[in-house]
């Protein structure tokens, strides 16, 4: 089995331990009132968004990219601010999306960034991305780290090459 496979097994594979794990962490979790703001999201959907971009990656024979916790926190801060200012954009006023990577610690080579809004679910938000070819082109870029952010259906993704 070549490497890009053998990444795409473990994928699914870790993907379908999230799904397991995160049904019975998401049936807790809707025993308790959401906190303002927060979403009702599946505590793995950051795994299962992972999962599917490098799914897609493998499909056009891309390296699969990992995801970096830096990236997560500065996606979610921008997922944050988008829902604060109500609109969804890529301008912040952290600064532009390589000082917010920077600011993040991330000596990078290359960023980019897809952002998105009123998707319900991860499988929706990835469908739409997938399907739009400057959204798709950033998902396949030259880039080895990823992060996620969500705040009431605001949606971002940070990619970096480090």
């Amino acid at each position: 089995m070549t490497y890009i496979r053998h990444l795409f097994i473990l994928a699914l594979l870790v993907s379908l331990l999230d799904q397991v794990l995160g049904e019975k962490a998401s049936a807790y979790a809707a025993k308790a009132p959401a906190p303002e703001g927060s979403s009702r999201l599946a505590s793995n959907w950051r795994g299962q968004m992972l999962a599917i971009l490098n799914q897609e990656r493998a499909k056009h024979g891309k390296s699969p990219v990992i995801m970096d916790y830096r990236l997560n926190a500065a996606a979610q801060r921008h997922s944050d601010y988008q829902f604060s200012s109500g609109m969804m954009t890529h301008d912040d006023p952290a600064g532009t999306l390589g000082a917010r990577a920077s600011v993040a610690g991330i000596e990078w080579r290359g960023v980019a960034e897809n952002v998105a809004h009123d998707q319900q679910s991860v499988g929706e938000v990835m469908t739409a991305w997938i399907h739009s070819p400057m959204h798709l082109s950033n998902m396949l870029g030259d880039y080895n780290i990823v992060g996620f952010g969500e705040h009431s259906l605001y949606w971002t993704q940070m990619f970096a090459k480090t």
